[in-house]
């Protein structure tokens, strides 16, 4: 059973990573509207408004759910982009490492696996539809736009890495400080 300093760290890490996505969602929706992709850009809105289901979870204090929700609904629409835009070499793609590592870090390791799972099977079955032909891909040229897009998704995750490695740190402080406790009660003792 979690303590109540736990709940609190993870409700803190779960509002850090919601924000931070709806962040770079209004981001990419923005730059998607002004270039002139509409259709993109109400998908964005979409997901936007669907993760924030995992902020009702989140305030509720099932974090685990609110977590899972999260990453399931932005595993689904970078599965979409891929499938319906540049497929393996979408930009999409890069952003999931984010969703791994919040995955992990916020929601189930078995919920994380199974993602797993189905990205690399969307991966392996995109490629192997386009090496035969039945499904072909556009490639867009490198541009502004996808410039913008590599730029959002790398800040994206190296958030999240700076969140996790902090963690970490401050674990590891903690553990060392507590070990120096416990020799210097220990020298007492003896």
């Amino acid at each position: 059973m979690a303590t109540e300093f736990e709940n609190n760290i993870r409700s803190k890490r779960l509002s850090q990573i919601f924000w931070t996505t709806e962040a770079a969602l209004c981001a990419i929706f923005l730059l998607q509207f002004f270039q002139g992709y509409y259709i993109e850009a109400g998908i964005i809105v979409t997901v936007a408004l669907l993760t924030s289901i995992s902020l009702f979870f989140i305030k509720k204090q099932h974090y685990e759910t609110g977590g899972n929700i999260l990453v399931v609904i932005l595993t689904i629409a970078m599965l979409f982009f891929m499938w319906q835009k540049e497929g393996i070499r979408d930009e999409a793609l890069l952003v999931y490492p984010a969703i791994v590592i919040f995955s992990i870090f916020i929601g189930s390791r078995r919920l994380s696996l199974f993602l797993f799972m189905v990205v690399i099977v969307n991966v392996v079955l995109i490629g192997y539809l386009n090496h035969s032909g039945i499904l072909q891909n556009d490639i867009a040229a490198n541009n502004l736009k996808a410039v913008i897009l590599i730029v959002i998704f790398i800040t994206v995750i190296s958030y999240a890495i700076w969140l996790v490695t902090t963690d970490m740190k401050n674990a590891y402080l903690d553990l060392a400080k507590e070990n120096r406790r416990f020799r210097e009660s220990q020298q007492q003792v003896d």
